[in-house]
């Protein structure tokens, strides 16, 4: 019933609300995170694209993995799973170490699989990718995707390796969506100090002081109203 429906509502036994926004499946999960699955719709192929969200309750020692280190440190999300860090500018061969030191075991899954299959069905184990400098070299972009990406890399490759302009400008489009969600999620609001309570005697003048300040934005303050 909900797969057939453009839109709906549901909770799972563990508490995981799934609900469906036009074609954004979104997972939120009750210890404040979630997860939205959207189908990326090109001319000739069709993608999922998946965004990951936490809440600010989460701390470095309850993230790990793929999604990096929830610390406010970048420098130090390319953790492999021996401990080891790996450079911010790692190429895109030594990002692909990182995430196959991440790949579950058998023990590991959570999933149910049909009989016959196991995690290790699945694993891909023996494959490798093939990196942007290959697909650049083997297969250079036409005008028309290089116009589309701008030089963008990310849309080059999803371009270029699909065959489709429209999953490269796709794919530009989710990054300048997540750096402006990035930079609101990110600005934090001004932080005014000063006394809580003033007390003033009709017909007397009195002054207010107060701070405010903002690291991010520049501000007006006005004050609206009058007195009673």
């Amino acid at each position: 019933q909900f797969t057939s429906a453009n839109s709906g509502v549901f909770t799972t036994s563990g508490g995981v609300v799934v609900s469906r926004r036009n074609i954004a499946t979104i997972f939120s999960f009750p210890n404040g995170a979630s997860a939205s699955i959207i189908v990326v719709r090109g001319t000739s192929i069709n993608l999922l694209s998946s965004t990951f969200t936490l809440s600010r309750s989460f701390h470095s020692s309850q993230t790990s993995g793929l999604l990096g280190v929830f610390n406010g440190n970048p420098a130090d999300d390319f953790r492999l799973r021996n401990g080891s860090v790996l450079a911010r500018n790692a190429s895109e061969r030594e990002l692909f170490t990182f995430g196959q030191s991440w790949q579950i075991h058998k023990a590991e899954s959570l999933f149910d699989y049909s009989t016959g299959n196991s995690a290790l069905t699945f694993n891909g184990s023996s494959h490798s990718p093939v990196f942007l400098d290959e697909v650049l070299r083997n297969s250079p972009p036409s005008e028309a995707m290089i116009a589309a990406c701008g030089g963008n890399p990310q849309c080059l490759f999803d371009a270029v390796e699909t065959g489709d302009s429209s999953i490269g400008q796709n794919t530009l489009q989710g990054q300048t969506t997540l750096a402006r969600q990035r930079a609101v999620a990110g600005n934090v609001p001004p932080v005014v100090t000063g006394a809580g309570r003033i007390s003033i005697s009709l017909g007397v003048g009195a002054v207010y002081l107060f701070n405010v300040t903002d690291p991010d934005d520049t501000f007006t303050i006005s004050v609206r109203g009058t007195l009673p």
